[in-house]
């Protein structure tokens, strides 16, 4: 469990020190304790140092705050980082919480900077700009994927309603359940 809370701690505290005033802002709660817990309930206990770092703890039996994530956590943090901070659950102190989201929230990876420490400066620089150009590309193909393929389903296939569609049939279906309310109102004034 050690190893699994170092292998989360160790990127978190890197990104940390890229970026010093999230450390900063983290300081100012040194010795309060985070409790992480994801779906199945696995927990991680971390204290903030006085650089504003992270270090594994025990959990302690009242954790300053505690941050419950979703069951699809780690897909949404390779795919979707802010609808997965979007949809983690804080509690505890309020000020400590809110300075957490806003520092995870905030928090980039200069990738540029890493590369250049193990390959130097040039070639860092055209590769972090090679990767970007290329991930920018792919989200473009695969938003256009996803569009040409929503188009194919409602307009061509007609294996998908379209919203407006779907939308007339439920008025058509209220507008018929109450003439059918009506009429039974009627059938049963007349047997009477």
């Amino acid at each position: 469990m050690e190893a699994l809370q170092q292998l989360f701690l160790a990127p978190l505290n890197h990104l940390l020190r890229q970026n010093a005033w999230a450390g900063e802002r983290l300081a100012r709660h040194a010795g309060a304790t985070v409790l992480l817990r994801t779906a199945d309930r696995a927990v991680f206990s971390f204290a903030i140092e006085q650089n504003g770092g992270f270090r594994a703890c025990e959990p302690a039996s009242g954790p300053a705050v505690t941050i419950e994530l979703p069951a699809d956590f780690l897909v949404r943090l390779l795919t979707d980082r802010s609808g997965l901070l979007a949809s983690a659950h804080l509690s505890g102190r309020a000020e400590l919480a809110e300075s957490l989201a806003f520092v995870l929230r905030n928090l980039r990876w200069d990738s540029e900077a890493d590369l250049a420490r193990v390959l130097g400066d040039i070639p860092a620089r055209r590769l972090d700009q090679l990767a970007r150009r290329s991930l920018a590309q792919t989200r473009d193909v695969a938003g256009r994927s996803i569009s040409n393929l929503s188009e194919y389903l409602t307009d061509e296939s007609g294996l998908v309603l379209h919203s407006s569609d779907f939308a007339s049939f439920i008025a058509a279906r209220s507008a018929l359940e109450r003439d059918l309310a009506q009429l039974e109102q009627r059938l049963t004034t007349l047997s009477t």
